[in-house]
Parts: C-alpha cells; structure tokens; sequence
C-alpha cells in the first residue's frame, strides 16, 4: 500500500522538536498514553516522537509500546488532515493492552485533537473490534468482555507569547 511504511523521515529525534511539541501543542490524555500534537508550518508529513519511561516498564514491554503505537500512527498516516507532529508518552497499561485497544484509544484522541475527521474514527473503530482476550479473562475470571467508561480528558490548550 502506498503511502503505509514508517521511514525516518516520519520520526521526531531532535530533543528541540519534543519540546516544540510540548511547548506550543495540544494534548490529550488518555488510559494507556498522552498524545500531543503540534501543526508544524512547512511540514511535508506527519511525524512521530514516542517517550517510555523505565517505570512504564522493563526493556520488552517499553518495545512491544512502541511496536503498537507505531503501528497505530503508520497505519492512519494516510488520514490525518495537514502534516502534524506527534509525540505520544506511554503509560504503563499500554503494556498489557491490546492492538485494537491501542487503535481505539489513538483515533479517540487524535479525534479530540482534531488532527483527524470524526467520520474516520467511527469507520475504523467498527474494524478494530476486539476478539476474547485470553490473558484478560484469565486476570479476572470473565469468560465476557466488558467495557469500562473511557477517562476524563484533558486538553492543554497553547498559550499565546509574547
């Protein structure tokens, strides 16, 4: 598919662009991460910072975190309205969740940021569907599936300067 790889042209590295992102974003807070965004002026396409701090968990799971929010941002890279800079900080749920909670909670959030159309969300939020989580039901003795109301949100908005 076109336009569906993550070269590293789509990656944030430079300690100044995170803080841009911090300094001059939005954000929006969620269960398994905090993801800000950024319009940059001249930006050709859409880049991607992630931050996983060492109490979000050993080696593996801050991997498998980055494997799955990766994944979220290339697969609807396609989608987002102008080229936005995004730097995501992980939680520590995220390493237990699963890809279609992982996919849920992105577009939620980048819906919120209005980075992305509404009309998109409620499309691919009905194709990430969740299977029985095995290891889920295991934890709590449930052979159903439940779901809990999604976390108040915060949205930071910028700050004018000078």
């Amino acid at each position: 598919m076109p336009g569906q790889s993550f070269p590293k042209a789509a990656r944030l590295v430079r300690r100044h662009d995170f803080k841009r992102v911090k300094d001059h974003g939005v954000s929006a807070a969620g269960r398994l991460f905090v993801l800000q965004a950024l319009m940059p002026s001249g930006g050709s396409r859409a880049r991607i910072g992630i931050v996983t701090s060492k109490k979000a968990g050993g080696a593996v799971a801050r991997s498998r975190m980055r494997r799955l929010i990766r994944e979220c941002f290339r697969l609807h890279q396609t989608e987002y309205k102008n080229p936005v800079d995004f730097v995501v900080v992980a939680r520590w749920p995220l390493a237990s969740s699963t890809f279609a909670e992982t996919q849920r909670e992105w577009l939620r959030l980048c819906s919120l940021l209005e980075v992305i159309d509404s009309s998109t969300v409620t499309a691919s939020a009905r194709k990430a569907k969740p299977g029985k989580d095995r290891r889920f039901n295991a934890q709590h003795g449930s052979d159903e599936i439940t779901s809990s109301p999604d976390p108040p949100i915060c949205l930071d908005l910028p700050q004018e300067t000078g």
